[in-house]
């Protein structure tokens, strides 16, 4: 978690989605899913979407983060 930590604090206050991706090591659409459902918390300014370094310290600290969820993201669920 440190390493990541160090990692975080290299990258600017606001981040764009591939920077999310860099960091978190995970794939453009895992990013969006992980925005959408809200699990990330973003900001929309005009057709982009950023994100607060914070909302990823945030992210990485949480307990799905760090345990992994057993429970579907909102919408993986079935109707």
């Amino acid at each position: 978690m440190e390493k990541i930590q160090m990692e975080v604090s290299e990258y600017p206050a606001v981040l764009t989605v591939s920077q999310v991706q860099d960091i978190l090591h995970i794939s453009r659409t895992t990013a969006y899913k992980m925005i959408r459902s809200n699990e990330i918390k973003s900001l929309r300014i005009g057709r982009s979407i950023r994100i607060p370094k914070v909302c990823i310290m945030d992210y990485i600290q949480s307990t799905c983060y760090t345990n992994g969820c057993n429970e579907p993201l909102p919408f993986e669920k079935e109707v």
